[in-house]
């Protein structure tokens, strides 16, 4: 994606480009979710058309992750 569009202070669908500095296709939807996770442009694109940003909730996690090699018995 490398933007929206909109139409009276609704998204209406996205702007795609098939690769970058490619030809941009413009694509209208019903609705628009944006899975591109914690670096999504989506603030900055909502800025642009003088929308607010969605309001965003964090969850603290305490994940490990722990590597163990095993060796197998001769039998």
């Amino acid at each position: 994606m490398t933007g929206l569009l909109h139409d009276a202070g609704r998204v209406t669908g996205v702007r795609l480009a098939a690769a970058p500095g490619g030809a941009e296709e413009e694509l209208t939807a019903d609705l628009v979710v944006d899975a591109s996770g914690r670096h999504s442009a989506l603030p900055e694109w909502l800025a642009a058309h003088g929308l607010s940003a969605p309001p965003t909730e964090e969850v603290a996690l305490d994940t490990h992750y722990v590597t163990r090699i095993y060796s197998r018995r001769p039998q």
